[in-house]
């Protein structure tokens, strides 16, 4: 499998409809009321930004199978950087696109001396959890999101 970052806008329209299927079917578990085409803006804008990440994953017969989108949070008045993953899909029977994701993620990272990245999931169980908890990843859980609608 190989990662490609995207850097432009004209990669992520070349790979909307992949962008597109996946993220229809990542909003169900979501459930942020983000319409798709708002999803495209704010991939079109990161894909410009230096310290954000884009990426499809394809498979050994250039088929794309996953991808992932990921940006710097660094608190206010830190100096430690930190990034979040805010997405990560592959398509069913390719989790190992997750892995390989990960890995150039962390490549990415390490490149910009971040010392700490979040994966955020808005589910509380499920296959997802599972996944994150298994050791090959080595995440573990950080903490606890409280959330108040207005």
């Amino acid at each position: 499998m190989t990662v490609v970052r995207l850097t432009s806008v004209a990669s992520v329209i070349r790979n909307w409809d992949f962008f597109r299927t996946g993220l229809i079917h990542v909003q169900q578990f979501l459930k942020y009321n983000v319409t798709i085409d708002t999803y495209r803006r704010i991939i079109c804008f990161l894909v410009k930004q230096p310290n954000a990440y884009v990426a499809i994953v394809m498979d050994d017969t250039g088929e794309s199978v996953g991808f992932g989108i990921a940006h710097e949070c660094t608190p206010l008045f830190s100096d430690v950087v930190e990034y979040e993953i805010s997405i990560l899909y592959h398509q069913p029977g390719q989790a190992i696109a997750t892995s390989v994701l990960q890995a150039e993620f962390e490549t990415f990272l390490r490149e910009r001396n971040a010392k700490t990245y979040f994966v955020t999931t808005r589910r509380d169980s499920g296959s997802v959890i599972r996944c994150f908890q298994a050791p090959r990843y080595g995440l573990r859980r950080a903490y606890t999101v409280f959330r108040k609608d207005l």
